[in-house]
């Protein structure tokens, strides 16, 4: 209603009209596992602002830090998606962002990925099957064992692929997709 938080229950659905939004915090630090997980179900146009973290720590501006599985299947088959919320994490746990984009097909630019170590499964399957993905920013220069398997499985056919120019990632599914362009992220557009 403009800036009051109100508890919300889950599964209520909420109606948004256009140039309307909503906003979710968590009251105190969130906990996960693979079998207990939030999700968001949306229709219409969607664009995700601001900072992820919100829906693990009451004060997600410090949250540098995930753990293992803090935002698999947050947005799966949001096919209204077209923006990706920010993802500022520098630590990442395994499987924490397992599934996170799986199906958002609108969506073109992936969130810029910050972390320079990406843990085991760390990104296991993000953007599976995000078939208008031709974007992406990341940091990463040391990979963990399946930190990018399938992860960009279905994306577009071409891309731009920004990332360190000396970092090694393999063609195909768990790497960059076999047409994209590679570019130094240091010549990313700002």
């Amino acid at each position: 209603d403009g800036g009051e938080w109100e508890d919300y229950t889950v599964s209520t659905p909420i109606t948004l009209n256009r140039g309307h939004y909503v906003s979710f915090r968590t009251k105190t630090t969130a906990g996960v596992d693979k079998d207990s997980f939030w999700q968001f179900f949306v229709s219409g146009k969607i664009n995700a602002y601001n900072n992820i973290n919100s829906m693990v720590s009451a004060d997600f501006l410090n949250l540098s830090e995930l753990a293992p599985y803090q935002f698999h299947h947050l947005f799966d088959d949001c096919t209204a998606l077209y923006k990706a919320p920010l993802l500022p994490a520098t630590t990442l746990a395994p499987y924490c962002y397992w599934y996170t984009f799986t199906w958002c097909y609108r969506l073109t630019k992936a969130p810029y990925l910050p972390a320079t170590i990406l843990a085991e499964h760390c990104y296991e399957n993000m953007f599976y099957g995000a078939s208008s993905l031709k974007e992406i920013r990341i940091a990463a220069t040391t990979m963990a064992d399946g930190a990018l398997i399938g992860w960009l499985t279905s994306v577009s056919d071409t891309g731009d692929f920004y990332c360190d120019p000396n970092t090694e990632y393999r063609t195909g599914m768990s790497g960059i997709p076999r047409d994209w362009t590679r570019h130094d992220i240091a010549d990313y557009p700002n």
